[in-house]
């Protein structure tokens, strides 16, 4: 877990360094200062209210926050990007701050509001997989207040001393660049040398060395006094530099990578962009269509087979499992040797598989007799493998299972050896068929004939029943001549017992004690022929033989009889190869022919559990959680806008954020997942936000008096800038981790690649679509109000004489 935590550490710090660069790239490099000063102070904002929700750091955890860094600036880049507009339409920098603000403060605030309302339902989600994916919401919903109070109640202060005045010598900034270092080379050094990251061995090393031939004192001076030099230095570079440029004619005139950034941005915006956003505009049906074409061809993608699905892609497993279930009454001794034979197999398993390189693939072995999972018996055994880290081997773990069984030899006295991976996530495996409903002979003959089809699939491994056999036993059945002296099974049962385990025929009391006189009847014969020559004494007090009452048949029994509402139930289950086939596709295969035929021979019922339970509970959950967002969303932007149209322009976007996700997993190669689902689900929110600034933008067009169409062409292109800088720092955050190669973290890739891939579709099609719909609602309510007024002035029928002007 450690090493999972640290990776995701890493992939958060990258996605930092890329978000700042992106700050830096696009805005004023003091607005882009400040707005990156509030990332750290957002995030222990956010650390302390998780403590305060009981939250805790893990894999998840962790992931939001990574997903969160450009979330985090997002209502930042929005306000210093206005603020820093109205500084340039002659507000003062104070003002500048405030109307930056306030004025964004509706639209953020509904922003927030709505990837709040987005991410909420995941916590509907119910069983394991809620618990696992609880707390993404948990710190969404922490990102965002702490963002909403750095940005409203600290930024604004920054931007206005920072636009405002002139910068001059500063000692906080001296203690604390040479303090930031000195902190990190000390707690670096004293951490123990095993758990620093190799990449950090240039550095660790010669400290180390230093700090071992000087002393723990004289090394902590040292590493402070020169910190404060090089911050002595470096902030005495800064003020030559502000010199030289107070000295110049017009001090305020930006950098030369700034005007030819912005020039070049400028031009972008105000010809090619703005030409192809009029046509799409003037286009619009024409644009639409193009949008609703790409849904389609997504949707062929995953309906074709191109992009599978796969439930919970769960971490490469790192134990495995092996149940080994003898013939009944099988020596101990025979079955010890038979473990012994199989843990040998993997060994001479793992030294096929490393050539004797050296590398060790199995770090412990353990094994036990009489337990395998839910089967209990002298027959069953289980042998429980602690393979290495994945991260420290080469060899994968679906080719070590593979190497094992083939490694397995023919042991006698052995029914079924059923080697698996252990895996996280989800409990249950991968395929699980309940049958019930029938007979316990009828229900394991139709579990074998289960297991032999399961097994003829490919990619199926594992396969395996929970009705184990066990030791032989004796049937009893009443025999007409029995019924017509009066017994029955039970009465004839009870007085068997009775002779063989003994009856209590009187108690007394001795002292303090109860004692108990129990009659038992001696045979002179064993086993079988002992209940052979038993008599049973009829209602009438007349004794028969026991064989002219009850027929004694052999048969084979069961160490374990699992019942489950009241009925006995036998569950068949195995393990499915992802990269080969799916579960749902052996499900549907099964379902069609073989499972009826199997019911209507044994006269039972089937039911499907495991992870197929798991995830018809999560598809149904999330359905509703859906509902609710967008219930959500909509009563959010209709108190914002004051409309009931214009937050159906605004949410139109949600359903095309599928074509990026889908297009994204299969350019990957990765299937979609749970997780995929849930990242679109949290995608709305975020794409909604980019919507809701430019809808905003239209609507101030509007209401200073521009046409419609030059109000939608004209809003595209001024939130240009802000739609890019927010979607760019949210991919940039995640860009890391969805390059990540480590096994470990695969199974949050998917839901990187959603977010990834379906923000950056929406954002284009935001700043395109988006206009385009906005006349194509126009143009509908020009219909809609047209036929109102046809149906109140008929025309002249009425004997008025109608103008057009009218």
């Amino acid at each position: 877990m450690k090493g999972r935590i640290s990776l995701l550490v890493e992939n958060g710090l990258t996605g930092l360094v890329l978000v700042v660069a992106i700050l830096f790239l696009f805005l004023n490099a003091r607005i882009a200062l400040w707005v990156a000063a509030g990332i750290p102070v957002a995030m222990m904002a956010t650390l302390g209210i998780m403590w305060l929700m009981g939250e805790s750091i893990n894999m998840i955890s962790m992931f939001a926050l990574i997903m969160m860094l450009g979330v985090i600036v997002d209502d930042a880049i929005v306000v210093g990007e206005h603020t820093a507009t109205r500084q340039s339409m002659g507000d003062s920098p104070d003002d500048a701050a405030v109307n930056g603000a306030t004025t964004m403060l509706a639209p953020i605030f509904a922003a927030s509001l709505t990837t709040i309302a987005a991410f909420l339902p995941i916590l509907l989600v119910s069983d394991v997989l809620g618990q696992i994916m609880g707390t993404l919401p948990v710190v969404v919903v922490a990102v965002v207040i702490a963002s909403l109070i750095e940005c409203f109640l600290v930024l604004p202060g920054h931007l206005s001393h920072a636009l405002g005045s002139r910068p001059g010598w500063s000692w906080w900034r001296v203690v604390i660049v040479a303090g930031v270092p000195a902190f990190f080379l000390s707690a670096l050094v004293a951490q123990p040398d095993i758990s620093v990251p190799p990449y950090l061995d240039i550095v660790d090393d010669p400290l180390r060395s230093l700090r071992d031939t000087t002393g723990v004192f004289v090394f902590e001076m040292i590493v402070v006094s020169v910190c404060f030099v090089m911050a002595l230095a470096l902030e005495s570079l800064l003020m030559a530099l502000r010199r030289k440029k107070q000295r110049q004619e017009n001090p305020d005139r930006p950098s030369w990578f700034r005007r030819g950034f912005d020039t070049g941005f400028n031009w972008v915006r105000d010809y090619p962009f703005r030409a192809f956003v009029a046509v799409a505009v003037h286009w619009r049906y024409a644009t639409l269509a193009v949008a609703i074409a790409a849904m389609v061809l997504a949707v062929g993608l995953v309906r074709g087979g191109r992009v599978g699905f796969t439930f919970f892609p769960s971490p490469e497993a790192e134990n495995l499992t092996a149940s080994i279930f003898f013939h009944a009454g099988i020596p101990e001794t025979e079955a010890i040797a038979g473990i012994g034979r199989i843990e040998q197999a993997l060994k001479d398993a793992e030294a096929g598989l490393t050539r004797d390189n050296g590398e060790t693939l199995v770090e412990a072995t353990y094994a036990t007799l009489g337990r395998a999972g839910n089967n209990r018996g002298d027959n069953v055994a289980n042998i429980t493998v602690q393979l290495s880290r994945s991260e420290d081997r080469t060899v994968r773990t679906p080719d070590i299972v593979r190497a094992w069984r083939e490694a397995i030899p023919s042991i006698p006295g052995t029914s079924r050896i059923a080697v698996a991976e252990r895996r996280g996530g989800p409990p249950g495996r991968d395929l699980d068929v309940r049958l019930t409903g029938a007979s316990l002979q009828d229900l394991k003959a139709a579990a074998e004939e289960l297991q032999e089809e399961l097994s003829a699939f490919p990619g199926t491994s594992a396969v395996e029943d929970d009705l184990p056999y066990g030791k032989p036993e004796l049937l009893v059945e009443l025999t007409p001549r029995g019924r017509a002296l009066g017994f029955t099974v039970e009465s004839a049962a009870r007085q068997i017992r009775n002779a063989f385990e003994g009856n209590i025929a009187r108690r007394f009391a001795e002292g303090d004690e109860e004692v108990a006189v129990r009659v038992k009847q001696v045979f002179d014969a064993d086993g079988t022929a002992a209940l052979r020559q038993l008599s049973v004494r009829t209602p009438a007090g007349e004794f028969v033989p026991l064989t002219e009452v009850v027929d004694l048949t052999d048969a084979q029994g069961f160490s374990v009889i699992l019942r489950r509402d009241g009925g006995t139930v036998v569950s068949v289950v195995a393990d499915v190869d992802s990269t080969i086939t799916s579960n749902n596709q052996i499900i549907a295969e099964l379902s069609a022919e073989f499972l009826p035929a199997l019911t209507q021979k044994y006269g039972l019922e089937y039911s499907f559990a495991g992870r197929a339970e798991e995830q018809s509970n999560a598809f149904s959950d999330l359905l509703t959680g859906v509902m609710m967002a967008v219930a959500g969303i909509y009563i959010i932007l209709a108190a914002i806008f004051g409309s009931y149209s214009r937050p159906i322009v605004v949410m139109s976007i949600i359903p095309f954020g599928i074509v990026g996700a889908i297009v994204g997993h299969y350019l990957m190669g990765f299937n979609l997942t749970i997780l995929s689902m849930i990242g679109l689900l949290g995608l709305a929110g975020i794409l909604v936000n980019n919507s809701i600034i430019l809808v905003a933008r239209f609507e101030e067009r509007l209401s200073l008096g521009e046409a419609l169409d030059t109000a939608a062409i004209g809003s595209s292109c001024d939130r240009l800038r802000a739609v890019l800088l927010t979607s760019m720092t949210t991919i940039g955050g995640l860009l890391p981790l969805m390059f990540e190669t480590s096994l470990q973290a695969q199974f949050l890739l998917p839901m990187a690649i959603t977010i990834v891939f379906g923000l950056a579709t929406a954002t284009a099609l935001v700043l395109v679509l988006v206009p385009a719909l906005v006349m194509i609602g126009d143009d509908i309510g020009r219909v809609i109000f047209l036929s109102r007024r046809r149906q109140e002035h008929p025309g002249p029928g009425d004997g008025r004489s109608i103008t057009p002007a009218e």
